[in-house]
């Protein structure tokens, strides 16, 4: 995981099975910063690759639902 994060870095995850999966970078007030993925995808291993050049420098929570289950990790984007 990256941690801390350049203004484009890559996201790696693994899920169990297939199925929805929403990938959001949330502000550290938990307000939306940047939808990385919504939609449907299949199981195994991901790698999501954005692009955060738009966002200030500071800390940000990733958080991961997949399959009913959902995962949040604290982060900092460093320019």
């Amino acid at each position: 995981f990256p941690n801390p994060f350049n203004n484009r870095s890559t996201v790696n995850f693994n899920i169990p099975k297939s199925g929805d999966v929403k990938l959001v970078l949330y502000d550290i007030q938990g307000r939306e910063a940047m939808m990385i993925n919504d939609g449907s995808l299949p199981a195994g291993a991901h790698n999501m690759t954005f692009n955060a050049s738009n966002l200030s420098t500071g800390a940000y929570l990733l958080k991961l639902d997949a399959n009913g289950e959902t995962q949040t990790v604290s982060t900092i984007l460093m320019k």
